[in-house]
């Protein structure tokens, strides 16, 4: 073996790992996490803007509380079709079946508004991309990234501030 093997083998063998039996892991530096917090979070900004915006108009297209109200009305309408029934001197296994009646009239509107609700998005989606209300093509498409600088300002501060407290205080808390 030549000298420089054996300086290769000792140099490597020298190289143990520290005490806490674990190697020190790489870290990048303080201006390396913010870089990386900032790709990320705007990354992140783009991906997920146009579901978000989507998202928002489906929101805004959702049955209005007149509708809620219009389903707990059937159902109110169902207790008190009972009360009257009773009222009529209609047996109460009578009464009870004109409440039952009631309360699947009340489920079948409630369902009918939460499909309603849930079956827009795709409507909205559409319209948003082929209705010509909404501008030319490259303007609809624009629009699904509407507000996106306010929403990749505040997403890139909070995750490079977060990310930087974390990769700091990580260590210090470590050694405790």
């Amino acid at each position: 073996m030549t000298d420089a093997g054996a300086a290769e083998r000792g140099a490597g063998a020298s190289a143990a790992p520290p005490p806490g039996g674990r190697a020190a892991e790489p870290r990048l530096s303080l201006m390396g996490t913010v870089v990386a917090s900032v790709v990320a979070s705007t990354g992140a900004a783009i991906a997920t803007q146009p579901f978000d915006v989507v998202r928002t108009r489906v929101q805004l297209a959702a049955p209005s509380l007149a509708d809620a109200a219009s389903a707990s009305a059937a159902a109110a309408a169902g207790a008190t079709a009972e009360a009257a029934a009773l009222a009529r001197g209609d047996t109460p296994a009578a009464a009870a079946r004109v409440a039952r009646v009631a309360a699947r009239r009340a489920a079948a509107e409630a369902t009918r508004a939460a499909r309603g609700a849930s079956a827009r998005a795709g409507p909205v989606l559409v319209s948003l991309l082929t209705d010509p209300a909404h501008g030319p093509p490259w303007s609809r498409v624009a629009t699904l990234f509407s507000g996106l600088a306010p929403r990749a300002a505040k997403r890139t501060l909070q995750t490079a501030l977060i990310w930087t407290l974390y990769e700091e205080l990580r260590p210090r808390l470590a050694a405790l």
